[in-house]
């Protein structure tokens, strides 16, 4: 769900930097999450699936309740009631066990985008700065997520959720509420929810953000292959 650049730094020392970047490498180069219109050439430019990010001044998750629509806020009161006799708790990254990290490749096994899958050992040693969030029914863990606190920004990181509770305790739309309500709860403004689940996250408030990304290969006959197959790569919703 991550949705910072690959390349960080001022746009034209980044423009700067590509073509010693396209010259050493020998592979194909990915640049994901690109501000729109970095002139990339000669890597072939695409959009792709842009993150979800929500500013508010709402003092309080209530505040922020009462500010929605009525069908919205019919639709959360729903999701809310759907985890009554859940309970939340907040700790470190360390205390996130084995079981925990199955619903994480529960999540995996589910996408349709197969991403790298990352290791139990890479969620127990992140940095302080990132805190697990985890909801239990009895002694059974049924969803969690890992955020990021940095100044006044939330950023969401990843996540798990039981397969056995999608329906019956809206565990996943649960999890993604919790994210914001975390963020209301410390008094930060603004959440960076990620790039997935776009449909979810925009109806919590939150809007898309462009974002493009380009690949360039020395090959001739590869860069020839990523022009045709550009239609089938890049992110086709319009915002």
């Amino acid at each position: 769900s991550i949705s910072s650049p690959g390349l960080i730094g001022e746009e034209g020392a980044v423009v700067r930097l590509l073509p010693a970047i396209f010259a050493a490498e020998r592979g194909i180069v990915l640049l994901l999450n690109l501000p729109p219109g970095l002139p990339v050439r000669p890597a072939g430019g695409m959009r792709m699936m842009p993150p979800v990010l929500l500013k508010h001044d709402f003092k309080s998750w209530e505040e922020y309740r009462r500010a929605l629509r009525a069908s919205y806020r019919r639709r959360l009161g729903l999701i809310e009631r759907a985890f009554d006799g859940v309970r939340r708790e907040e700790g470190p990254c360390s205390a996130l066990s084995q079981g925990m990290y199955g619903l994480y490749l529960q999540v995996m096994a589910r996408t349709t985008t197969q991403l790298e899958t990352l290791s139990y050992g890479y969620f127990r040693d992140l940095p302080e700065e990132f805190r697990l969030t985890s909801y239990w029914l009895g002694e059974r863990v049924i969803a969690w997520h890992i955020n990021l606190h940095e100044g006044d920004r939330l950023t969401f990181f990843f996540g798990g959720t039981d397969d056995a509770f999608l329906g019956s305790r809206r565990a996943y739309q649960n999890n993604i509420a919790g994210i914001l309500r975390e963020a209301l709860d410390r008094g930060l403004r603004e959440v960076d929810f990620g790039q997935t689940a776009e449909i979810a996250k925009t109806r919590l408030g939150g809007g898309l953000v462009e974002r493009d990304m380009a690949a360039y290969s020395r090959n001739t006959l590869v860069r020839l292959l990523l022009r045709l197959g550009r239609r089938a790569l890049e992110y086709r919703r319009r915002l």
